[in-house]
């Protein structure tokens, strides 16, 4: 087994723009995402974890092992966007093939002067319209919502930022009348959307300019 010391720094972002300045403002439970989630997370800002791994895991393996120390015993659900990167004193790396060796990666870049430490960065998309990615579905939230569907609905794109559908979240079927998006694409947002129902309708209420949708009575938990 080997063991490696992992420095931690968190940064938001939105709009390709950093926002760390608002860290202090996140840590008072201000923010696009649950007080819990920043609470957690921000408990790791400029700080070191110690792992454990052994020389055949992956580079996908490692992100996970980070991953699971930081939110080991956390009771929420993980939606937010967040991103890894491997940061260095000349670059910053994501990571494109999640099945390579992790060990080739850090003896060759990430640490080649084995010092048994690595800096990695989390950074955390406070877009107030991005929801979150499945496969080649992006959910996507328009804050002001100027369309005619009278009921709380998320934006699907199917081919990166031009082509999207209004899909009902009580349902999780697509909204206008002759969709353009292809039949799986459509199941596979039904299925998603069908999955994280609560937590969709609780986004709506909370980034969604007009009304408070009802979540009980939508969902038939209540006939009052």
């Amino acid at each position: 087994m080997r063991k490696l010391s992992v420095a931690i720094e968190i940064h938001l972002y939105s709009e390709g723009q950093l926002h760390d300045d608002q860290i202090e403002r996140r840590r008072q439970g201000y923010g696009l995402y649950s007080p819990g989630f920043y609470k957690r997370l921000l408990s790791y800002h400029n700080k070191t974890i110690e792992v454990q791994f052994d020389n055949n895991i992956s580079l996908g393996e490692f992100e996970d092992l980070v991953h699971r120390t930081i939110w080991a015993n956390y009771d929420g659900t993980l939606l937010e966007p967040m991103t890894m990167y491997f940061i260095t004193s000349k670059a910053r790396f994501s990571i494109d093939d999640p099945d390579l060796c992790f060990c080739d990666a850090l003896d060759t870049f990430l640490d080649p002067e084995s010092t048994g430490t690595i800096n990695v960065g989390i950074y955390v998309c406070e877009d107030a319209g991005s929801y979150d990615t499945e496969g080649k579905l992006n959910f996507y939230f328009h804050s002001n919502e100027e369309g005619k569907h009278n009921e709380p609905h998320v934006h699907v794109y199917y081919d990166g930022e031009h082509n999207n559908e209004p899909i009902s979240i009580r349902t999780g079927e697509v909204l206008t009348k002759n969709p353009k998006m292809p039949k799986k694409y459509q199941k596979q947002a039904k299925q998603y959307i069908l999955k994280h129902q609560n937590e969709l309708l609780q986004y709506w209420n909370t980034n969604t300019k007009g009304l408070k949708v009802d979540i009980d009575h939508l969902l038939g938990a209540s006939n009052i």
